[in-house]
């Protein structure tokens, strides 16, 4: 499975090294066997599980850069945080769920893995500043399968610091949900959204990748 995992990145270039694509195996297939006894997610079969897991997760490390710190909205079983974790070990995850299972499931990944740079916290999306919950801001928020383009948008504003950025998975619908998220972006002060669209590589499945770029002012040029 680590050379179908390793073709399958290829095809989109994207290279790990085998030491990180043996963790990532072995973090999906301790997924499916979770997932047997409690609802993850509704893919069972081991390669599409990692087509539309893991490769489609990984698709983000084109976008990190240089970034310290990421909070994933919605974080379910734990995609895209934790592949991207495995395979960026500099780099904080901080993880956020309202799902108590599937958070238990991250923290036991967390510990088998030994995933030091992740942070997981058991909390609505909106109720993390409100506890004290990680960051008060972060430079980069990623959802995927989280809500609506409109809801990530709302949900990210209060978390994200000037000239932060916002990565939101879609399948095709992605683009036209911008269509009509032309005002909103522009009263937020959003530069012109970046899309990029692919297929998976294995079973041609549409994807997208909405950029969100903040051009908010910081409060003092109020």
């Amino acid at each position: 499975m680590i050379n179908y995992l390793a073709e399958g990145l290829s095809a989109l270039k994207i290279k790990l090294t085998d030491h990180v694509l043996q963790k990532e195996i072995e973090f999906i297939d301790e997924m499916l066997r979770w997932n047997k006894r409690i609802n993850l997610t509704s893919i069972t079969d081991r390669k599409e599980a990692i087509e539309k897991h893991l490769i489609d997760s990984l698709m983000l490390l084109k976008y990190l850069g240089d970034t310290e710190i990421v909070l994933d909205m919605g974080s379910g079983g734990g995609f895209p945080g934790i592949p991207l974790a495995i395979a960026e070990p500099k780099i904080k995850f901080v993880s956020i769920d309202s799902v108590g299972k599937k958070i238990n499931f991250q923290k036991h990944i967390k510990r088998k893995m030994g995933l030091a740079n992740l942070s997981i916290y058991h909390s609505r999306v909106e109720e993390l500043t409100q506890q004290g919950f990680g960051e008060t801001n972060y430079p980069l928020i990623m959802s995927r399968a989280f809500s609506s383009l409109q809801m990530t948008i709302d949900y990210a504003l209060p978390l994200l610091t000037t000239g932060g950025r916002v990565l939101a998975m879609k399948g095709p619908e992605g683009e036209s949900e911008l269509e009509n998220l032309g005002s909103l972006l522009k009263k937020h002060h959003f530069m012109e959204p970046e899309v990029s669209n692919y297929t998976l590589p294995y079973s041609q499945a549409e994807r997208s990748i909405i950029v969100l770029t903040s051009n908010q002012p910081d409060k003092s040029d109020k």
